[in-house]
């Protein structure tokens, strides 16, 4: 019978999936104490937003703030054209035309990786709204809200603990640059 595994075969977890437990964690510490809901909208924006650089953190972090921002002008927009009680059909075709428009305008801008999230971010505060009876844009800022410090701490966490070495590299490099000399760093001949 084989030995346990060895911790050659059975690798460790990355920096990246301990930084994101601890950005998850902060989420919920912070929402603990600021006794506010919405956490998990936060979580999921630290699952989106950690990435392997904190470049493509903030990126990503853009992105998904660009999307959740379309997705609730457009949540609010449809829920302030609907009372609860609209039959379904109606609000499952807003929802529909919601969906053309959404797509449409992220392609306009050129905003590709953010139709996903604003598509999520629409639909999710859409059927919020119907079943919740909150006023319409303080629902939609309070998501854009949680969204916001989801990929802050992200960020934050990715800029603080381990930073990808590469960047590290990147930063040391640019520190010890010399700076060019005159004549392009060239040797002058003495003249005899």
């Amino acid at each position: 019978m084989k030995n346990i595994r060895t911790r050659k075969n059975f690798p460790l977890p990355g920096l990246r999936t301990l930084k994101t437990a601890v950005a998850a964690v902060l989420c919920i510490a912070l929402y603990a104490l600021l006794g506010r809901d919405g956490v998990i909208l936060a979580i999921l924006s630290v699952f989106i937003c950690m990435q392997s650089s904190v470049n493509k953190s903030m990126r990503v972090g853009f992105d998904r703030l660009v999307g959740t921002l379309l997705g609730g002008v457009f949540a609010v927009l449809v829920g302030l054209f609907y009372a609860p009680a609209i039959p379904l059909w109606l609000f499952a075709l807003s929802i529909g035309v919601g969906i053309v428009l959404l797509i449409y305008i992220c392609c306009l801008l050129n905003m590709h990786e953010s139709i996903i999230i604003g598509l999520v971010t629409f639909v999710v505060i859409a059927f919020e709204l119907r079943t919740s009876g909150e006023a319409p844009f303080l629902h939609a800022g309070n998501r854009t809200l949680d969204t916001v410090i989801g990929a802050f701490l992200a960020i934050l966490i990715n800029f603080s603990l381990f930073r990808p070495k590469e960047e590290k590299d990147v930063e040391k490099g640019s520190r010890n640059q010399k700076t060019p000399k005159k004549n392009g760093g060239k040797k002058r001949k003495k003249r005899k």
